[in-house]
């Protein structure tokens, strides 16, 4: 599973596994190489958020047997923040644009059967982790030092974040991964729409994160 996780494009894709397996063969696919690419990420309080690889290893890495979407995305961190503190800027809340999408989405796919309320994210919520523990909207699966797995299974797919903090030779990056594993035609319709959709907000929550962080501890 690592091998194929690490050589995800940075556009995001729907992944052949078994090419990313061929691709990976003689190549240095090492988290720290890969992620110390010449990327603009501004400054903390100018952030600048960009499309990353997939970085190997972690909790994200042995998240799914099988993928079949993930992106990632990476952004200048203060020097003192964490995986858990960025997951709680970035995520906790949401701009009003958002919370239209998201009420837009629940009223169309309540029909189906999905998670699409509070009390089915509560639920979602105490099935991932046994206490109900949650990040914004997000169940909290696992956590480690530097990192933390959100996300839940649904019926129509399953997905996880990951959000994870590198100390680089010039400063401190944060990632947010993103993994989708469909369940059937349902989800793989579903996300034609989201797609688009994920791609745009992520970055947007990822940013407005970092300068709240920026603001609050300086």
């Amino acid at each position: 599973m690592n091998r194929a996780v690490s050589v995800l494009t940075r556009k995001g894709a729907i992944v052949d596994r078994r090419r990313c397996v061929r691709e990976v063969r003689g190549h240095d696919t090492s988290s720290s190489t890969r992620l110390a690419a010449p990327l603009s990420l501004g400054t903390v309080s100018a952030p600048r958020v960009h499309a990353v690889p997939v970085p190997d290893g972690g909790l994200v890495a042995v998240a799914f047997p099988h993928i079949d979407y993930a992106d990632a995305f990476g952004v200048a961190l203060p020097s003192n923040v964490g995986a858990r503190a960025l997951a709680e800027a970035a995520f906790a809340s949401s701009p009003w644009w958002v919370g239209g999408l998201m009420a837009l989405r629940n009223a169309l796919v309540r029909p189906l059967g999905l998670v699409a309320n509070s009390s089915a994210l509560a639920r979602a919520a105490l099935a991932a982790n046994g206490t109900g523990e949650r990040t914004g909207i997000f169940p909290v699966v696992a956590t480690a030092p530097d990192e933390v797995l959100l996300g839940f299974d649904d019926r129509h797919l399953d997905f996880r974040i990951s959000v994870r903090t590198f100390s680089l030779e010039d400063g401190r990056l944060g990632v947010v991964t993103t993994l989708v594993r469909f369940r059937g035609a349902l989800g793989r319709a579903y996300f034609i729409p989201v797609r688009p959709a994920h791609r745009l907000i992520v970055p947007v929550m990822l940013r407005r994160g970092v300068r709240s962080l920026a603001m609050t501890r300086g």
